[in-house]
């Protein structure tokens, strides 16, 4: 070993190649690095452990309200479940005497009728005529406050799931014709009175002509006032107009001494406080309050899960706030209803969560374990080239301080310097002298 040592002495010049490129082997070899003791010269370096792979969590059962972004959904027509909640009588004078009366009892459930009368105008985009139904109307008996004198109106009422700008024009039609609708009602009953007394003449052979259908006003006719409303479905502002006035040209508004104004009354869920809400008397409320926190599913949430009124809904408020919750799912797809035949509206929105987004973050998670372990193989190939190119840093300097330590032992060699002097100055066994020599 000592020979080869000092031919590696004699190639010095090599030696020093070889430490500047530590990964190739020359075949040298330095004196065997269990001789060497004291200094510790010659000892081989410790690998660094390679890092686990970090954990990454697995996806929850239902996911996590706040990770679902706000701004994916789409919304569709809503303004059909706003038809079947109003044709219940009590909810419909609930919402009348919250909303018109400010919360005063001023339309109770069993003095409302409801019209059925269709509506026919001119469509201004075809010009054909157009026959619809307003989404609710009713004749109501409204009552003063000591509730002594009493009154009719009509209420007509739109569910809007989107702001529509002509909603000024729309509503002017169909209240004028429900006015106009009136004055035919008073014909008919004219012609009912007149067709059934000209039936039951006493005089068979009476030659009197069959009375005719009249039409148009008289002097004494007398109208319900038409209250035009537009209920927004949405957690959003109204934007539209709420008269003609506001959406003439500007070289008109100068003239709006001249041109009759019409306008009409809207009703937005973002607009009324939550307290008044809760002070409906019936669960309509509840279901307004959904619709109006519709844009932040974590308030939803919570508010299901803490108030007990949303665990047993009845069927057509459950439909009215969940098409506004989740507007892209069918209000059928949910297994909500409970042993009494409400409808937990909590258990619809985990549903609604699943339904939407359970696969998705699913796959997102799936998508992050893939991406974790590769980042860690990365890393661990990372922490594997730094450790071999550090070890064989280490090797090339051991082996440069092991010959330096053989050029230091053979020069108090030739100094006649005993050996046992040699290995107590140097801190080297006597075997490794023995291989210098």
């Amino acid at each position: 070993m000592a020979r080869k040592i000092m031919d590696d002495e004699k190639k010095t010049e090599m030696s020093e190649k070889e430490t500047e490129h530590p990964t190739q082997d020359t075949g040298d070899s330095a004196p065997d690095a269990s001789a060497v003791t004291g200094n510790g010269v010659g000892k081989v370096p410790k690998v660094p452990k390679v890092p686990k792979v970090p954990k990454v969590p697995i996806a929850p059962k239902k996911p996590d309200v706040s990770k679902i972004p706000n701004d994916e959904r789409k919304r569709p027509r809503k303004d059909t479940y706003l038809k079947k909640v109003l044709q219940n009588p009590h909810y419909c004078a609930d919402f009348l005497n919250q909303n018109m009366f400010d919360g005063e009892k001023r339309v109770s459930y069993d003095e409302i009728r409801y019209l059925s009368k269709e509506i026919s105008y001119i469509s201004p985009e075809t010009l054909d005529i157009t026959t619809r139904m307003p989404d609710v109307s009713t004749l109501a008996v409204v009552h003063d406050g000591d509730r002594e004198s009493t009154c009719f109106l009509i209420f007509i009422l739109e569910g809007q799931s989107v702001v529509d700008y002509s909603m000024a024009a729309r509503l002017m039609i169909e209240t004028g014709i429900i006015y106009l609708n009136q004055y035919e009602e008073y014909r008919s009953k004219e012609y009912d009175a007149e067709y059934k007394k000209w039936e039951n003449r006493p005089d068979p052979d009476d030659k009197t002509p069959e009375p005719r259908q009249k039409h148009g006003a008289r002097e004494g006719d007398r109208l319900f006032g038409v209250v035009p409303i537009v209920f927004y479905q949405d957690s959003g502002s109204w934007t539209a107009p709420l008269d003609i006035h506001n959406q003439l040209r500007e070289d008109n508004k100068g003239y709006k001494y001249l041109i009759p104004n019409f306008f009409y009354h809207v009703i937005t869920p973002s607009s009324i406080d939550d307290e008044k809400l809760d002070g409906y008397k019936t669960a309509l409320g509840k279901a307004i309050k959904v619709i109006k926190h519709s844009n932040n599913w974590n308030i939803i949430y919570n508010m299901l899960k803490t108030d007990a009124a949303y665990k047993d809904m009845e069927q057509t408020l459950f439909q009215f706030g969940m098409a506004s919750v989740f507007p892209t799912i069918s209000v059928d797809a949910y297994d909500a209803e409970n042993d009494e035949g409400g409808y937990d509206m909590c258990e619809a929105m985990e549903q609604g969560f699943e339904m939407l987004y359970g696969d998705r973050l699913r796959k997102e998670v799936d998508q992050a374990k893939a991406q974790a372990a590769q980042e860690a193989a990365h890393e661990v190939e990372q922490v594997k080239a730094q450790a071999k190119a550090q070890a064989a840093q280490e090797v090339a300097q051991s082996r440069k301080d092991t010959m330096s330590l053989v050029r230091q032992v053979r020069s108090e060699l030739k100094k006649n310097t005993p050996k046992e002097e040699i290995c107590s100055k140097l801190g080297v066994d006597a075997s490794f002298v023995e291989d210098c020599m």
